[in-house]
């Protein structure tokens, strides 16, 4: 840099320095560890006084005892990131990689490191288990690691554990330069070196026996009594393996941060999860899993265990994990109960990875329970699984060629039909309902979508089309809107609402509209969001009916909407009310989600046939139809209405889109 030679210690003279030093802990043998807080001391006493400021960061086991540093130094520990940290980190680690990896202008860099963020965040944000994991910085940083060297993350969390364990026994060393990081891959704290694998296999007993006792904390003696045995197994003395147990707990501890000390004397393992996959992978060893597995079935405690074991299994074969997963289904206890599990393990094993028979057993028996069960929270639960397995109903995910495969209600003619309420035709009627009147809006045929555009068809558009960075589908006030909040896809709210078979909830008016501008251009037909005249014309056919499934003031049911009185509380697979479908035959218009219209807002239906404005520009408030999940029974009628700002992302809120002549003759 070609600064003065004194130039550091004539800063430090003058207290303008912040002094950094990362990863005290690196210096693994105990003894130099000592020597450097030493010298950190000293350092810090000669210059601290002056002004300057000193941070040392490591894991609190590696600056205890003779190591620890002086009174002069406040310890502080990392809090657990929050969801805006983590899209902090996620961003600013995908800049960084994107920058050492390309050499190609800055606009590339940001683009490439967007992408990466945005798979991984998605990622992240699509299995409660990794999220949580994620909210522990060393943890994230392991996760977005795996990440990056595989492009995206193993989509069974079985391998995830697998390589984020290698990772934190050992390649996080290897991944620095030279030959002393290689060594500490290998540090045991003992005379005897161990890969990655090997380090693992000494800790799976130890996370079985914890787990067996139902806890996530032993103290030291027990944790080297165990480990002990294990030396002594392999030939050592009974001096010899307590003596290298302890030295193995120490550098498991300080080195790879996999189980820590909690409190004085008292260990546990990172977070619960990698006890819990350490256990599976134990059990899954054994020639009586089968047995063992079926003895915790109905043991909360286990459930995690019993579908990483799942995920273990099928990495070596079909066989075994088929063999556990027909255990599961078949053994006793409620029926329905073992098929929800049983579906639950396919989902960690993977399609392809267990027997075809099996796995279509599975689905047939869940996507019977999914439409046909009498109770509408199960036939949730069941497509929830469905989800996560690949729903293959039409008109939920894509077609051969990756587009939307929509699947259309039968043509709404053009006529006449009454639209609104008054109290007298409808005592739940509200103000902005009125007045009723005759309504000649539909001069053309139309077809609705079934069902709500769902999360799988979204996608497409997101990542298959790059929707979000292509500005000739989005209005100018939509693009503005998305460029000045960063907007690079829906508003993420986790499971159940990413499920592929869920409505697509999380988007505005703006990106509703830019999805069937997308869907236009690449399939050749005008597809738009419904205007609110076509909306309830499709909801309530031509008598102005209060719900789509009957004519009259007929009562909500719980069977044949999701609303809160049915009890599920989120959004659920699409199409699973078939008994309250409308005339026309679209699915789910009462209840679900609300279902954003092209219309702009009006606080009523004066004069509405001369003065609506169906016109996608501006930023005008826009109509909201048809309630959501948490309504209740007066606000899932077809006829309520609502007026929202166009920029609104709610999970309660998704959308569906109308089909307008002429029609493809192969509908």
């Amino acid at each position: 840099m070609d600064l003065p030679q004194d130039f550091f210690t004539h800063h430090l003279e003058q207290g303008r320095c912040l002094l950094m030093l990362d990863g005290l802990d690196e210096v693994a043998d105990f003894t130099e560890r000592v020597l450097v807080s030493e010298q950190i001391e000293a350092f810090a006493q000669r210059y601290g006084d002056r002004g300057n400021r000193f941070v040392i960061t490591c894991r609190v086991r590696g600056y205890e005892g003779q190591a620890r540093l002086g009174q002069r130094f406040i310890t502080t520990t990392i809090l657990p990131f929050t969801d805006a940290d983590i899209r902090r980190f996620v961003h600013a680690w995908s800049l960084a990689v994107a920058a050492s990896q390309a050499q190609s202008d800055s606009e590339s860099i940001r683009k490439k490191a967007a992408d990466n963020a945005r798979d991984l965040l998605r990622a992240i944000q699509a299995n409660p288990k990794i999220r949580e994991l994620a909210e522990n910085p060393l943890l994230l940083t392991v996760i977005a690691l795996v990440h990056q060297y595989r492009a995206k993350l193993p989509e069974r969390r079985s391998e995830l554990y697998n390589e984020a364990t290698e990772v934190l026994l050992g390649y996080f060393e290897l991944g620095k330069p030279g030959e002393e990081s290689k060594r500490l891959a290998r540090y045991t704290g003992t005379q005897q070196e161990m890969d990655a694998g090997e380090k693992r296999a000494f800790l799976e007993p130890l996370a079985l026996a914890m787990h067996q006792t139902q806890v996530r904390e032993w103290d030291r003696d027990q944790v080297t009594e165990l480990l002990a045995h294990q030396f002594h197994e392999r030939g050592y003395s009974q001096r010899e393996s307590q003596d290298m147990a302890g030295d193995f707990l120490d550098a498991v501890v300080v080195r790879s941060g996999l189980i820590q000390e909690v409190e004085l004397g008292i260990y546990g393992f990172l977070h619960l999860s990698f006890q819990e996959y350490l256990t599976a992978r134990k059990m899954a060893d054994s020639d009586d899993y089968i047995q063992q597995t079926l003895s915790h079935l109905d043991d909360s405690w286990w459930k995690e265990v019993i579908l990483l074991e799942a995920g273990h299994l099928s990495e070596s074969g079909r066989s075994r994990v088929s063999k556990l997963v027909q255990a599961i289904l078949e053994a006793p206890g409620d029926p329905f109960q073992r098929l929800l599990f049983a579906g639950e393990c396919l989902v960690d094993v993977g399609e392809n990875r267990a027997e075809a028979s099996l796995w279509r057993r599975v689905m047939d028996e869940l996507m019977d329970a999914m439409l046909k069960d009498d109770d509408p929270k199960r036939r949730a639960a069941a497509g929830r699984i469905v989800g996560k397995l690949g729903d293959p109903r039409p008109g939920v995910g894509l077609n051969a060629q990756g587009l939307p495969d929509i699947l259309w209600s039968e043509p709404i003619e053009p006529g006449p039909f009454p639209m609104g309420n008054t109290k007298e035709t409808d005592p739940m009627a509200w103000d902005d309902e009125a007045p009723r009147f005759t309504c000649n809006l539909i001069t053309e045929p139309y077809r609705i979508s079934v069902y709500p555009i769902t999360v799988a068809q979204y996608r497409a558009f997101v990542k298959d089309a790059k929707g979000y960075e292509k500005s000739r589908y989005w209005t100018d006030a939509g693009w503005k809107w998305k460029e000045r909040n960063k907007i690079s896809g829906p508003r993420e709210f986790g499971e159940p609402f990413n499920l592929d078979n869920h409505p697509q909830v999380g988007v505005s008016w703006y990106e509703a509209v830019a999805f069937c501008n997308w869907l236009s251009e690449v399939t050749g037909l005008v597809i738009q969001l419904p205007t609110e005249a076509q909306w309830e014309r499709a909801a309530r056919h031509t008598d102005g009916r209060r719900y789509p499934w009957a004519k009259g003031l007929a009562a909500p049911d719980p069977n044949r909407m999701n609303y809160r009185e049915t009890g599920i509380g989120a959004t659920s697979a699409v199409g699973i009310f078939p008994a309250g479908g409308a005339v026309c035959g679209a699915q789910e218009m009462s209840g679900h989600v609300l279902e954003w219209c092209r219309t702009k807002w009006r606080g009523n239906y004066e004069n509405y046939e001369q003065a609506v404005n169906d016109s996608i520009e501006g930023n005008a408030e826009r109509v909201l139809r048809g309630g959501s999940f948490g309504d209740l029974d007066g606000l899932v009628r077809a006829a309520v209405r609502y007026g929202l700002v166009p920029y609104l992302r709610d999970y309660r809120i998704g959308f569906r889109v109308v089909l307008l002549s002429p029609f493809p003759s192969d509908l």
